[in-house]
């Protein structure tokens, strides 16, 4: 017969102690190691319990102070001279268009932010690559582009 060590129900006055115990006993764990921890001694302890515990740990709460990086560049992209880097955009204007001007091409200098901005009657790519070779002879043709 295999030997399976009794499980114990927790008071509500000794709950709190119980999960602290165990939550650093797992290294400020997170839910499911405190569980697995938990599991091995204890009835009745809720997953709801251990999350809120987690929630209010000062310690948890410093680690998880980290800006959310998601989607944004953590380092800037540094250009080193005029016309390296550039980026351009089209801008929709066909609610208040302009005579036949319905779309704006924005081309931005990375450098400087020095921008050109170009009306266009639509935004067929000859329309848009032939503003966009005006603006490379007026400044420069960009080793890199990007559009937004």
């Amino acid at each position: 017969m295999l030997y399976e060590p009794p499980l114990y129900y927790v008071t509500i006055e000794e709950t709190f102690d119980v999960i602290k115990r165990a939550h650093i006993a797992t290294g400020h764990g997170g839910r499911d190691r405190m569980i697995k921890e938990l599991q091995r001694k204890y009835a009745n302890i809720t997953t709801k319990a251990l999350e809120l515990f987690k929630s209010l740990c000062e310690e948890c709460q410093k680690k998880r102070k980290r800006p959310m990086t998601k989607g944004v560049m953590l380092r800037p992209i540094l250009s080193k001279e005029f016309a390296s880097r550039g980026q351009v955009d089209l801008i929709d204007m066909q609610s208040m268009p302009r005579s036949n001007f319905k779309w704006i091409v924005m081309y931005q200098d990375h450098l400087t932010k020095f921008c050109i901005h170009r009306p266009l009657h639509t935004k067929r790519a000859t329309e848009v690559a032939f503003q966009l070779v005006d603006i490379f002879l007026l400044m420069g043709a960009p080793a890199v582009m990007w559009n937004v």
